[in-house]
This record gives structure tokens, C-alpha cells and sequence, in this order.
């Protein structure tokens, strides 16, 4: 019996973008690495190029988290997702062609992760609206199979297909989530119903009639200024939509 969580369209196809761009990802560091061995021959410059790959994500994951605060994630998807689809499909050419050089493989490496590494936070933001609060968590649990499903795909993929054709698969990858980002939409909430509106007068009515003892005791001026406060802050409270 299929879950309550994946008989929603949006959470099916957001764990299904999740998948392409975990697997994108995967891809290009596994063709990278074989290209940057077979061509270097050298372990070290390995080491370097997987670094390269992964510290522009410990170091713009906060960014992108950041950015959420001002911009909706599902229009960072698509904005993002063509960015980082453009350096891979850029290898992918210049491997065709012959003109790849590993230092260019570098600074293409370090651009398209960067732009995967802001994007990756929205999926965290944007999955769990997909569905009804009750069946979050379980959302939540397949985001984590999702994950590993994509780290198991991606290398497997560039292995089979090489490093031409992983890295033009990487950026039909990212294509593909952009795509769906576009196809993502959310049913405005329905109108609560607004609750009793106090007085406005209430607090003051209440600090006229306590005005005489204020004046006589410092305490009570104290005591009742914050229970003015806290009138206040409950009257905009309870005026909120």
C-alpha cells in the first residue's frame, strides 16, 4: 500500500527532483575524478579536484539557507537549477570537443557547485509544504532515502556512461529539476476565521482606573505599565489574521 505522503503530486515530483540533482552531482564528481586521474595521473591533484568539488557546499549551504529569508525557494529552484546546469553541459562540450584542460575542469567544477550549493537547502524548505503537516515527518524520511538513492545513482550512471556523456547527463539532470520547479504550485490556505477584536479602549480604560494607586506606589506604576504592555501585545495578537 502506497504511503499517505506520496499520493500528493508535488511531494512525488520534488523527491523525484531531489533524486536528479543528488544523482547530477554524484555524476560530475565521479567523471571528474576519472578524468582528472586518467589525465594527471596524479593521486594529489585528485584530492584537490574532489575538495574543489565539495567546499563551495560547507561554505554556501548557510548562504542559500540565508537567502530563503528573502526569496521563495521554489523561485531560487528556478532560478538556480539552469546555473547549474550550464557548467556541466559546458564540460561536456569541451570534452567533445578536445579542449578540456584540467585547470579550466577546476574552475568549472568550483562555478557549478556553487550554484548547486544554494539550491540545495530549498529542498528541505520546499518538501515539507508538500504535504499535510501530520505526514511531514514521514516526507522527511523519504528525502533521506531520496538522498541515498542519488549518491548510489550517480556514480553507477558515470561509470557506464563516461566522462562526456555523465557530464551532458548532469546538466540534462539539473534541466529536469528546473522543470519541475516550474510545475510546482501550492493551493493558497483558506481563510481563518477572524477572531473577536478587543477594544481598543480596554487598556487605557484600565490604566485610568488604576491612575489614582500608580501615582501613590512606585511598584504599582511598574506592575501596571506591564500590564499594559501585555494588554497590548494580546489586543494585536488576537487582531491578527
Amino acid at each position: 500500500m502506497r504511503s499517505e505522503a506520496l499520493k500528493h503530486r508535488n511531494a512525488r515530483r520534488m523527491l523525484f527532483a531531489q533524486i536528479n540533482q543528488g544523482a547530477a552531482g554524484w555524476m560530475q564528481t565521479t567523471a571528474g575524478s576519472w578524468y582528472v586521474l586518467t589525465e594527471a595521473g596524479s593521486t594529489t591533484t585528485l584530492s584537490f579536484f574532489v575538495i574543489a568539488s565539495m567546499t563551495p557546499s560547507l561554505l554556501l549551504n548557510p548562504v542559500g539557507g540565508r537567502l530563503m529569508q528573502s526569496y521563495s525557494p521554489v523561485a531560487m529552484v528556478k532560478v538556480l537549477a539552469p546555473l547549474a546546469a550550464l557548467a556541466p553541459l559546458l564540460i561536456a562540450g569541451l570534452y567533445a570537443t578536445g579542449t578540456l584542460s584540467i585547470p579550466l575542469l577546476f574552475a568549472l567544477t568550483v562555478v557549478g557547485a556553487s550554484f548547486r550549493a544554494l539550491q540545495a537547502p530549498t529542498f528541505a524548505k520546499i518538501l515539507p509544504l508538500t504535504v499535510p503537516e501530520s505526514q511531514r515527518a514521514t516526507v522527511l524520511g523519504y528525502s533521506a532515502i531520496a538522498f541515498n538513492v542519488s549518491r548510489s545513482v550517480g556514480p553507477v550512471i558515470a561509470g557506464i556512461a563516461g566522462t562526456g556523456l555523465a557530464y551532458l547527463l548532469s546538466g540534462v539532470g539539473f534541466l529536469i529539476v528546473a522543470t519541475i520547479g516550474r510545475s510546482i504550485s501550492f493551493s493558497r490556505p483558506s481563510p481563518k476565521t477572524p477572531a473577536p477584536r478587543l477594544s481598543p479602549l480596554a487598556p487605557s480604560t484600565h490604566v485610568r482606573r488604576s491612575a489614582p494607586y500608580s501615582r501613590i506606589d512606585p511598584c504599582c506604576a511598574t506592575s501596571e505599565t506591564t500590564a499594559t504592555a501585555l494588554a497590548c501585545y494580546r489586543s494585536s495578537s488576537s487582531q491578527r489574521p
